[in-house]
């Protein structure tokens, strides 16, 4: 027969005690900081292209920056997050959804370069998709956003208009 029983500590202790001696530690949130944004670092790695094709080069890893924001918000933790993942060149379709379904989040904004010579600092036109952990997007509001904030804050763009080339159109974010 099992029985359960209170902890009892020999000294009188300020922080509760649970059943089976178990102490109870409330987590304290910490004051949030709105330059903050929780980035990780993946690897993908290419497969190599089609033997006997004009293309065949060996395969190659790439460091994708990925940040995660949340919009219409400055607490965190709240608001409608999204994740940004800023991109060197081109993915194929397989590898974006791969991220967005890694990432779970109901949108995950990809932002590239449109010319080689681009950069995130300086370039005001970017080409931008999202996608869900199911399919592409055809427009998203705040992971837009996000992507803009993204640019803005972290990779400090110093241009006051940003212009993202998407499948619906142009779409412009200010500073």
């Amino acid at each position: 027969m099992l029985r359960l029983r209170r902890y009892k500590a020999s000294k009188p202790s300020r922080i509760p005690v649970l059943a089976w001696g178990i102490p109870f530690v409330p987590l304290r949130r910490q004051p949030w900081r709105l330059d903050w944004f929780p980035t990780c670092q993946l690897e993908v790695k290419r497969a190599p292209s089609r033997a006997g094709s004009p293309q065949t080069e060996p395969a190659r890893k790439m460091k994708l920056p990925i940040f995660i924001a949340d919009a219409f918000t400055a607490t965190a933790f709240r608001g409608n997050p999204a994740a940004v993942c800023l991109l060197e060149r081109t993915l194929d379709e397989d590898a974006h959804q791969d991220i967005a379904r890694e990432m779970n989040l109901s949108e995950t904004a990809f932002v590239r370069k449109l010319q080689p010579t681009d950069d995130f600092t300086q370039s005001s036109r970017f080409g931008l998709r999202w996608f869900t952990p199911e399919a592409e997007f055809p427009l998203c509001g705040h992971a837009t956003l996000a992507s803009a904030a993204v640019l803005f804050q972290k990779r400090k763009n110093t241009n006051s208009t940003l212009t993202f080339v998407t499948m619906s159109g142009e779409l412009k974010a200010r500073r």
